[in-house]
C-alpha cells in the first residue's frame, strides 16, 4: 500500500540547502561548424558541473551551478580555454524552480552569443545539465504523456515527453524535441541582428529525441542523454540562391558519484610504474596543448571570430601569450 502511494505521488525534484552535486557533462557536435567562415568539422566538449542546493525561496526550490572544469577540442585537436575564460559567457548561476522543474527565475546574464549551436544558450545551461525534465503537477504513471516548452534563443523548444517507467524508486522519461527558428548572419557566420548588416537568412529546424532518468528518492536527475539534427535552409539575400547545412548534436549528463580513494603505491616497482605514467601522461598533455596552440595561433591570423558561443576576438592575448611560453617565442 506504501508502495502504491509513492508512486502515485508528484515527481518532485530535491536540492535541499546541504546537497551538493557533480555532474560530468559531454557535448558534441558534427557537421557545418559556424566558426572561421564556416566549415565542416567536429567539436567535442567535455565539463565538469557543481550543482549546490540553496534555501528555498517560498515554495520554490533554490539552486547555483558553476563550470568547474572545462576542455573544447576541434577536429581532435585540444584548445586552450581555461575555466575562466569561459565563466565569463556561463557564470555561476543560480536559479529558483518549482519541485516539477519549471525555472521561474535565473540571474544568468542576457547574452547573444556570437554563433548560435542548438541547446547552447547561456539563460539556459541549467536546462541541458541538472533540470532537463519537467513534471506534471499531478501524478505520474507508466505510459503517461505530457508536454513543456523551454525557450532557447528567441524560440521555443517542444518536448514531448513519455514515461516510460514508473517506481518508487525511479522515473525514466523518453522525450522528443523539435525547434525552429530563423536567423540572420553575416559573411563571417556570426549573427547579426540589423539586416543591413546581414549577408544570409537562416531558417533552421532541430528535431531530437531524449531520455532522462530521475532518482525520486534524492529529487535529482541520474542520467539525461540526447541526441540532434539541425538542418538549416540558408537563402543569399542578394542572389536568393539557397544552399543546405546539417549539423548533429549528441549530449550525455551523469551525476557523478563519488569514488574510493585509490591506494598509494607502497613498492619501488609501483612507485616506478607511477612515476612514469606521470612523466607519459604529462607528455602527451603537452604535446595536446601545443596543437591547440597552434591551431588556435593559426586561426587568428586568419580571422577573428566565435566558437560554442565564445568569442575568441577577446582571449587572443592570453592564448598567444601561452603559445609564446610553450615555444619560448
Amino acid at each position: 500500500m506504501i508502495i502504491a502511494l509513492l508512486v502515485l505521488a508528484p515527481v518532485a525534484y530535491g536540492f535541499a540547502p546541504e546537497m551538493k552535486l557533480t555532474y560530468d557533462v559531454k557535448v558534441g557536435f558534427e557537421g557545418f561548424i559556424p566558426v572561421l567562415g564556416g566549415q565542416e568539422g567536429k567539436v567535442e566538449v567535455n565539463m565538469g558541473v557543481s550543482v549546490d542546493g540553496l534555501a528555498p525561496e517560498g515554495a520554490n526550490l533554490r539552486a547555483a551551478s558553476e563550470i568547474k572544469k572545462f576542455k573544447l577540442s576541434f577536429n581532435g585537436a585540444e584548445l586552450p580555454l581555461t575555466v575562466d575564460s569561459v565563466k565569463e559567457f556561463f557564470p555561476r548561476t543560480t536559479i529558483q524552480f518549482t519541485r516539477g522543474g519549471r525555472i521561474v527565475k535565473t540571474d544568468a546574464p542576457d547574452l547573444k552569443l556570437p554563433v548560435r549551436l542548438p541547446g547552447l544558450d547561456a539563460k539556459r545551461f541549467p536546462d541541458i545539465t541538472y533540470l532537463p525534465v519537467e513534471f506534471p503537477e499531478s501524478s505520474v504513471e507508466k505510459g503517461q504523456a505530457w508536454e513543456f516548452k523551454k525557450s532557447f534563443g528567441d524560440s521555443d523548444v517542444v518536448y514531448n515527453c513519455t514515461a516510460a517507467l514508473v517506481s518508487d524508486e525511479w522515473v525514466e522519461v523518453e522525450m522528443i524535441m523539435n525547434q525552429t527558428y530563423t536567423v540572420l548572419e553575416n559573411e563571417a557566420k556570426e549573427i547579426v541582428v540589423d539586416r543591413k548588416d546581414a549577408a544570409n537568412s537562416v531558417a533552421t529546424t532541430m528535431t531530437g529525441s531524449g531520455r532522462a532518468i530521475f532518482d525520486r528518492k534524492r529529487g535529482v536527475v541520474k542520467v539525461f542523454s540526447a541526441n540532434g539534427n539541425s538542418v538549416s535552409t540558408v537563402t543569399d539575400l542578394k542572389t536568393k540562391l539557397e544552399s543546405r547545412r546539417v549539423l548533429k548534436m549528441v549530449l550525455d549528463v551523469a551525476l557523478k558519484d563519488k569514488e574510493p580513494a585509490q591506494p598509494k603505491p607502497t613498492g619501488i616497482v609501483d612507485r616506478a610504474r607511477e612515476a612514469w605514467s606521470s612523466v607519459v601522461a604529462k607528455g602527451e598533455e603537452t604535446w595536446s596543448k601545443t596543437k591547440g596552440y597552434w591551431l588556435m595561433a593559426r586561426a587568428a591570423l586568419a580571422t577573428a571570430t566565435a566558437a560554442i558561443g565564445l568569442p575568441f576576438d577577446r582571449l587572443w592575448s592570453g592564448i598567444l601569450d601561452g603559445w609564446r611560453g610553450i615555444f619560448g617565442g
